[in-house]
């Protein structure tokens, strides 16, 4: 029995970020044996994939499918676009091929542009021409924001205890008068009262695709628009070891610089470290975010710019 077209498929298995991550390896074994991808996600509503299509696995397929475990080697990625149907589940690998696409991965993303006007408007009306320094606080399955003490290896996925935010957000109003700051949360603003009290922050307002997602990556705000709006920020205090801070920042958008906490910092000396990853995967941005060494607390924070929309905008697939 033949099937008339090889296909790799990608599910909704895991959060947007890893999916893109994943994309990257469906583009490889495309290069290779001339696959269609096929994507069955909820957030196709405003993302706009290039050189792919919407669908699902019919019956017939998921009785042939293969289910690729790793993607270590570029022989791994050749030995893999032998199979006819792909049903691709992972998002880490070491294959040449992998390093080499992963800077055109971004060119094949896009936002469907009313979300993009949403976007602008929002940053238009908000900061006027003012710089914006990103948040991205993550919780969900990420353990430990009580902790008084940041380990970056104490769990797989380290929440950061928000005094670490408050403090940078502290520092920056110090050295940058006038600094505003975009949040990306898991939930609703009010969910974070330290934030949702201070005047200078602010948020999307368009709702998600899916309001059932799972409550790791649960929030009121559309994970594509969210996530396009932070990579609008030259400035962002992440999230480590999070691929959502590492799409936005390394990515997506103009270069941009990642702000993570350090082993060690404490609410009475927030300690960072600054990682420009511009174009490294999602493996290299893990690792140095558990392996960062700290800038002194009073060492000058880089420079936030006013958003650069004009990438999001001009933005055609």
């Amino acid at each position: 029995m033949s099937l008339p077209l090889p296909k790799i498929y990608i599910r909704n298995f895991a959060g947007l970020a890893n999916r893109l991550e994943a994309l990257n390896i469906a583009f490889a074994i495309q290069q290779m044996g001339k696959h269609q991808i096929v994507l069955d996600w909820p957030e196709l509503d405003l993302l706009r994939v290039e050189d792919t299509k919407k669908g699902t696995m019919s019956w017939l397929r998921r009785l042939v499918r293969y289910k690729p475990v790793k993607i270590e080697s570029n022989h791994d990625l050749e030995t893999t676009s032998l199979h006819q149907t792909i049903d691709l589940r992972i998002f880490y690998g070491s294959a040449e091929l992998l390093d080499t696409n992963y800077p055109s991965l971004a060119k094949r993303l896009a936002i469907e542009p009313w979300a993009a006007e949403t976007i602008r408007h929002k940053f238009t009306d908000r900061a006027a021409g003012q710089p914006v320094v990103g948040i991205h606080l993550r919780r969900g399955d990420f353990l430990g924001d009580n902790a008084t003490i940041f380990n970056p290896n104490c769990h797989r996925h380290v929440a950061v205890p928000t005094w670490w935010y408050l403090g940078l957000m502290d520092e920056y109003r110090r050295q940058y008068p006038g600094v505003l700051f975009f949040a990306s949360l898991n939930g609703p603003l009010a969910n974070f009262p330290e934030l949702a009290t201070q005047k200078d922050v602010f948020t999307l307002n368009l709702a998600p695709s899916d309001p059932k997602l799972p409550n790791q990556h649960a929030s009121d705000v559309h994970a594509v628009a969210d996530l396009f709006a932070l990579a609008c920020c030259s400035v962002v205090l992440a999230t480590p070891v999070s691929s959502f801070s590492h799409i936005a920042i390394n990515v997506l958008g103009p270069p941009a610089t990642a702000l993570v906490p350090v082993a060690g910092a404490c609410s009475d000396a927030c300690s960072y470290a600054m990682l420009n990853l511009r174009y490294k995967r999602l493996r290299r941005w893990n690792e140095s975010c558990r392996t960062a060494t700290s800038h002194r607390k009073s060492y000058e924070l880089p420079t936030p710019s006013p958003p650069n929309i004009d990438w999001i905008i001009k933005m055609k697939l």
